[in-house]
């Protein structure tokens, strides 16, 4: 299946089903805020560490045939 097929909530919605399986599953006392709007946070041993990302795709964030590749470079950024 390709990402195009599921959309970007699709992707998400699959990702958290892996994530929440029981091999990838981090202690719930250490998640601090679960996947959500792009970004999920949980506490190591000596701080806590937040994981963020987001997509671009071509004709919903940026029209490919107007859009500088720099310009996508630094909205990507």
């Amino acid at each position: 299946m390709k990402v195009s097929e599921l959309g970007e909530f699709g992707l998400i919605d699959r990702l958290t089903e892996v994530l929440a399986s029981e091999s990838f599953a981090a202690p719930r006392e250490r998640l601090l805020v679960g996947i959500g709007d792009d970004a999920a946070v949980w506490r190591n041993e000596s701080a806590a560490t937040v994981a963020t990302t987001d997509t671009l795709v071509a004709g919903v964030h940026f029209l490919l045939e107007k859009t500088p590749w720099n310009d996508v470079g630094w909205k990507a950024i």
